[in-house]
């Protein structure tokens, strides 16, 4: 086992094992919806932080996306950049990559017109962030009682365990 675990984090360090790992957390249905939340988050809150510092907006857009730590959010980020340096809209460009919420997307096209495109993404980010930790709260929960079962099984088989060699020798 030990080796198997050491060949796939070997394995998930390559490129192509980077992507197919973070494509895999995307899909899987109660973590894929906090992962892409994650990843939001971050670049979202990532890249007002790094405008509103003065940074131009290709060079915030690339470490916004490296800060995700997602394969697949950076390499759809580098086609994305590169309309971006052709003039085309983001908002236009994040709805074809097909990751981000419609609610971000929305976010962007209102601050690209309104020019608050910062304040926009700032808010955005605050907003997923509750949304993250609500997510996180209802799992927890939901957690809850399957560790009160759990629990429950264990300690029934400790009593049944102990109880059996009394019940055989009366």
């Amino acid at each position: 086992i030990r080796t198997v675990i050491v060949l796939f984090r070997r394995y998930i360090k390559t490129y192509a094992g980077k992507r197919q790992y973070d494509t895999l957390k995307l899909r899987i249905p109660v973590i894929g919806n906090s992962v892409t939340k994650i990843a939001t988050s971050r670049f979202t809150r990532t890249l007002s932080t790094l405008m509103a510092s003065g940074i131009p907006i290709v060079p915030a857009m690339e470490a916004a996306a490296n800060v995700t730590n997602n394969q697949v959010v950076i390499d759809g980020m580098d086609k994305v950049i590169e309309d971006v340096k052709k003039g085309l809209s983001i908002s236009f460009l994040l709805k074809s990559m097909h990751f981000f919420p419609p609610m971000v997307i929305s976010m962007v096209g209102i601050g690209e017109e309104s020019g608050s495109l910062e304040d926009m993404l700032s808010k955005t980010a605050d907003y997923y962030d509750e949304e993250l930790d609500a997510s996180i709260q209802k799992m927890l929960a939901l957690l809850e009682p399957l560790l009160i079962i759990f629990m429950g099984v264990i300690v029934g088989f400790i009593v049944i365990s102990m109880m059996l060699p009394i019940f055989d020798l009366s």
